[in-house]
């Protein structure tokens, strides 16, 4: 170990500055309009999208009473 203590400390706290700064530094807000459109080349996402739509034509009151052991709102 040719490194010094005096090295071998510097380069530590370099390196807990730098870990420091990439987690207590805020993260940046994105706007919200910016991932619009974000899936439109993903190949499920039309299933995804048919999926959500007949699950909720299907859904009815008393199926939702049902699914909760016949208790009502």
């Amino acid at each position: 170990m040719s490194a010094t203590i005096e090295q071998r400390l510097e380069t530590v706290e370099m390196e807990l500055a730098q870990l420091k700064a990439r987690v207590l530094t805020p993260p940046v807000k994105k706007d919200p309009w910016s991932t619009v459109g974000w899936a439109k080349d993903c190949e499920h996402y039309d299933a995804a999208l048919k999926a959500g739509e007949d699950y909720r034509k299907h859904q009815t009151y008393e199926k939702e009473i049902e699914a909760r052991g016949g208790a009502g709102y």
